[in-house]
């Protein structure tokens, strides 16, 4: 995990979710997300990756099933 000043992007659009999130300061943050399936092995969230590449406090809503 990086904890950096500033944050290391990864592909996608979660560039611009990260970017964002450091330019404004934002924290806590909150974000939708999904229940987990054998495919975040491989892809995981978005809410995972703004959660292991900010300094943000970072809180994941599942839906209601």
């Amino acid at each position: 995990m990086n904890y950096n000043d500033e944050p290391t992007l990864v592909p996608g659009h979660d560039n611009t979710l990260i970017k964002t999130i450091g330019d404004v300061g934002a924290d806590p943050v909150a974000m939708p997300t999904h229940p987990p399936t054998h495919a975040n092995l491989v892809m995981p969230s978005h809410g995972h990756k703004v959660a292991t590449h900010t300094q943000a406090s970072t809180f994941l809503v599942r839906p209601r099933c």
